[in-house]
Parts: structure tokens; sequence; C-alpha cells
């Protein structure tokens, strides 16, 4: 709850699908200028999930599941423990 109270697009943000495989699902949250970046991985193993976003740059996770994520040309990576989210921001 606290974060849903600190980050407004978790609260009121646009949906964003950013892709979907058979254990983890990516998608982001958007209201103006801020964005957030969830990732779920609900298979049992760690999973290398692979993130297609418009917006470039560092993402730092909240969740403690990944300290991380670059966006580079639309287009980054993150390592998932098994049955495990994290939620990622822009860093600053």
């Amino acid at each position: 709850i606290a974060l849903r109270k600190k980050w407004v697009p978790l609260r009121r943000g646009k949906f964003v699908d950013l892709g979907v495989t058979e254990n983890t699902w990516t998608y982001a949250r958007e209201s103006g200028a801020e964005s957030v970046i969830v990732v779920l991985n609900n298979g049992a193993s760690e999973e290398s999930v692979p993130v297609r976003y418009a917006q470039d740059g560092e993402f730092a996770g909240q969740l403690g599941n990944a300290a991380s994520l670059s966006i580079r040309r639309g287009e980054g990576q993150v390592r998932m423990p098994g049955h495990s989210a994290e939620i990622f921001v822009a860093a600053k």
C-alpha cells in the first residue's frame, strides 16, 4: 500500500501491456511524466525476462527482487527469481 501511495501511476496510471510468456508478465503504468514497470514471474525457476518499453533509462527496483533495469533503444532484460514480482521506477 505504501508504494501505491508513493507512486501515482500505480493508483491512476494508464495500463500498457509490455509482454507475456507462459510464466511471466510485464506491464507499465503511466501517469503524466511518471511511469513504473511491473515484472511478474509466476514460474518456480529464475527467468531472464525481456522488457520492451519506449522510455529508455535506468529504473530502480522497489521490492528487493531485482535491483535495477536498464532500457536501451527500447529493450532491456531482468533476471527474476521464481514466484516473484518487482516494481521498477525511473532512477533519479
